[in-house]
């Protein structure tokens, strides 16, 4: 594939930005309740510090949990989280001014779709006055369901922009995370002395960022379709294409009869023959979740949760055993789970185009 669209990490340009806005928040929080708040408290509840089965970690963005944590401390009388972004909006727009006023970053938006923008998910920020500027898609605490830097966050990214890894080239001027967009096979690029480092033409895949896909297409979906009115869930949006509700029906489908039996089969045999189940052609939709269908993604959630449960602590071996596909012919563990994790952002792209908000 080609480049499709540029992506910029809007940071605070600062040696430890999460422990410097986790200490601003809590002395932001201490200031208006008059209360002991540590830094690792704060921590601790936007990471949710629960079990990491619960569903609360899929669903409940940054904001959400941010929100959650002003009431229960401060109460109703206390200033918007928006008052604490404000500090560094300001801050942030001309560091994407930086990047959009160098030559040869210009050079390249000419050919391509668009920004992608990546800010700390503990911040919002404002893009209403950046209209002029190519922005597809930016990732902060209003549509993250993770903290930064992490394979999860950035995964869940490129799952909204329904972009393919190899579709985005990450601009930086001196990144100490650039392991992760290589996990992820994001190719990287220096802007300060030139040097990128392309995606390899070998597909290479690490099990941390293909578990990390699983989970974050989930997230994806649930910000996609957060606010999407109930009856457009059943509507034919597209003439001969598929509702939304048929869509995450599928995907439901493909989990319980699919993904997850392969998997299974996967982990106890190797050199094996895996034919795969052939799923609907016109997906049915539980009468149940015809009055609900946010329960219906719950449910997809559910199980994919227990698909991930299996791929918890496996040793290399495991992930790089061979079979023959029905198929894909021959390939292993991680190639397959990463083919899941591109079917999961095929179907995010058609409900995109569904919802005419695609790229």
């Amino acid at each position: 594939m080609s480049t499709k669209a540029l992506l910029f990490d809007l940071s605070l340009t600062m040696k430890d930005e999460n422990a410097h806005l986790l200490q601003e928040l809590s002395g932001w929080l201490e200031a208006h309740s008059q209360r002991a708040i540590s830094p690792h408290k704060v921590q601790q509840h936007l990471d949710l510090a629960y079990p990491l089965e619960r569903i609360e970690r899929y669903t409940s963005t940054i904001q959400y949990r941010l929100a959650n944590l002003v009431q229960c401390t401060v109460g109703n009388n206390a200033p918007s989280l928006e008052a604490f972004s404000e500090v560094y909006q300001g801050m942030l727009e001309q560091q994407l001014d930086r990047y959009l006023s160098n030559q040869q970053i210009q050079n390249a938006l000419a050919d391509l779709s668009g920004i992608l923008i990546a800010v700390n998910p503990m911040l919002v920020f404002r893009t209403e006055h950046l209209c002029s500027y190519p922005i597809i898609y930016v990732s902060d605490a209003r549509s993250s369901h993770y903290l930064k830097p992490s394979l999860h966050y950035f995964a869940e990214l490129l799952a909204r922009s329904t972009l393919e890894p190899d579709e985005v080239l990450f601009v930086h001027e001196d990144s100490n995370a650039l392991q992760l967009f290589h996990q992820l096979g994001i190719a990287t690029w220096n802007v300060r002395g030139g040097k990128s480092a392309g995606a390899s033409s070998e597909l290479l895949l690490y099990p941390d960022a293909v578990r990390a896909q699983l989970e974050a297409n989930i997230s994806a979906l649930y910000g996609l379709l957060n606010d999407v009115d109930h009856g457009e869930w059943q509507s034919i949006l597209i003439p001969n294409e598929w509702t939304i509700a048929q869509n995450v029906a599928h995907l439901i489908e493909k989990e319980i009869y699919n993904y997850r039996p392969l998997i299974l089969k996967m982990l106890q045999d190797s050199d094996t023959f895996i034919t795969e189940y052939a799923t609907s052609l016109h997906p049915a939709v539980d009468p149940l979740y015809k009055t609900s269908p946010i329960a219906m993604l719950d449910h997809l959630l559910r199980e994919r949760m227990v698909t991930v449960s299996l791929l918890q602590n496996l040793h290399d071996g495991l992930w790089e055993r061979a079979f023959q596909h029905s198929v894909f012919g021959t390939t292993t563990l991680i190639e397959m789970v990463y083919f899941m994790a591109q079917h999961d952002r095929m179907h995010l792209r058609q409900i995109c185009q569904l919802l005419h908000i695609c790229v």
